[in-house]
């Protein structure tokens, strides 16, 4: 009974199984029919370094892949709107692929994603934007061999400074950006009164003149063993100047 079953239905049993492997194959991430798998999640992507930009409170995280060249450095414009990317060891045209943080570099037009201007050497350049998301939008950048910098730019936003955003953070968590330890922002150049520490911490500065994100709580025992003063009552209150 079972093989007069089988014979039946062998077709569609192949079917399935078949479709079950190739499922199987998808989500494993292997080329099949040279399709390559999507990535939503470009920190999990192997093909994907990243680099970490310091710009105000926050370090931001931009994951890139580059072919026939290495990153130098990158540095943010916001005065300019403009990020910009240092190549070295371009010893053939390459192409550059860059994830960037819509908080670390974004330009709209009426609620619309507006074109990037990028120039390779000064010169402008054809791109493609290949991914777009709430979080980030996907470049893919073609530069000639011995090129030396990549410049993203927010195109209109000399015409409409309000819609373009540089370095812009709102509360929220997201893998693009952390806010950076007290002694770190101090270091970045941030003024002792001026440092954000996490919601529900409060700054203080210790005897040592260093800065410190505490629980409200640990506050009385700390001032007990080190010393020190309470800078802001509210984690993102302005912070009045200290004596």
């Amino acid at each position: 009974m079972m093989k007069k079953w089988l014979s039946r239905h062998w077709k569609s049993l192949a079917l399935i199984v078949g479709f079950y492997i190739g499922l199987l194959l998808f989500v494993g991430g292997i080329t099949v029919f040279g399709l390559e798998p999507k990535y939503v999640d470009y920190f999990s992507n192997p093909e994907f370094q990243i680099y970490k930009i310091q710009e105000k409170y926050y370090e931001f995280s931009i994951p890139y892949k580059i072919s026939n060249a290495k990153i130098d450095r990158m540095n943010i414009d916001c005065a300019s709107f403009a990020l910009l990317v240092y190549l070295n060891n371009t010893n053939a045209n390459g192409n550059l692929t860059l994830n960037i943080p819509r908080k670390l570099l974004d330009y709209k037009i009426d609620n619309q994603d507006d074109a990037f201007f990028v120039l390779t050497d000064g010169m402008e350049v054809e791109y493609q934007e290949i991914d777009t998301n709430a979080d980030s939008r996907t470049l893919w950048i073609p530069f000639e061999q011995s090129s030396k910098m990549i410049e993203i730019i927010a195109s209109n936003v000399g015409m409409f400074p309000e819609s373009g955003y540089c370095g812009a953070i709102d509360v929220g968590d997201s893998p693009y950006y952390n806010l950076m330890p007290p002694l770190k922002q101090l270091k970045s150049g941030i003024s002792l009164n001026q440092i954000k520490c996490e919601e529900d911490l409060h700054l203080i500065v210790r005897s040592n003149d260093k800065p410190a994100c505490v629980k409200p709580d640990s506050m009385p025992e700390l001032f007990k063993r080190i010393g020190g003063f309470l800078v802001n009552e509210h984690p993102y209150s302005p912070y009045p100047d200290h004596n």
